[in-house]
């Protein structure tokens, strides 16, 4: 097998992993981590730079390669540029609001227990970990608007 043809398999196969995932996530969209949604950015960039590897591996790909080229990019345009990834930051703000005022009535408190100092810790690493995501959903932000 050439590089070219386990190039192909390989994005062959990303693309099929993309998929699954948008179709396994998109109906449950609350139900998803934040570490799953840094993977499925991870996921997604990993698919564009294969598309863009795969158009520059195949200078005259044939009518197939175009076919699957062309449906990973209205996949990703389509199923998760324009409906899942506004979704996705939209639960992640709210996420941050609802956290940061849990964490405001939990400072109000006197004489906190040693579960409530832990629990607001807890929180406060939740809180970081979504601000992170926040984060690094905007930079796809930019990314997919220039």
């Amino acid at each position: 097998m050439s590089s070219n043809d386990e190039s192909l398999k390989l994005f062959l196969k990303q693309t099929e992993e993309l998929k699954e995932k948008l179709e396994g996530w998109t109906p449950n969209i609350e139900k998803i981590s934040t570490t799953q949604i840094v993977e499925l950015y991870y996921q997604v960039i990993n698919v564009n730079s294969l598309v863009k590897y795969i158009q520059n591996l195949f200078e005259n790909p044939n009518k197939e390669i175009n076919a699957q080229i062309t449906t990973t990019q209205n996949i990703i345009q389509e199923k998760f540029n324009k409906d899942l990834h506004p979704e996705l930051l939209k639960k992640i703000e709210v996420l941050i609001e609802t956290t940061k005022n849990d964490l405001k009535k939990i400072q109000s408190q006197n004489n906190k227990t040693k579960e409530e100092i832990e629990n607001q810790a807890q929180k406060y690493e939740e809180l970081r970990k979504m601000m992170s995501t926040k984060e690094f959903v905007e930079q796809y932000s930019k990314l997919i608007d220039n």
